[in-house]
């Protein structure tokens, strides 16, 4: 738990951090998310997945 929080709060007050954007971060160190994440079809499902169990 206190892994978390501390990497949470350096992503917040850390201004070497205040033009960073898009990047994917365990812990505390810069990473790359599972390749999914890079896949424009997975995205593609995911998103329709979403939006079909999101809207009333």
């Amino acid at each position: 738990m206190e892994e978390g929080v501390e990497a949470t709060y350096r992503l917040v007050t850390d201004p070497a951090l205040d033009d960073v954007s898009g990047r994917f971060y365990n812990g505390l160190k810069e990473a790359r998310a599972d390749a999914q994440a890079y896949d424009p079809d997975a995205r593609a499902r995911l998103r329709d997945l979403s939006e079909q169990l999101t809207s009333p």
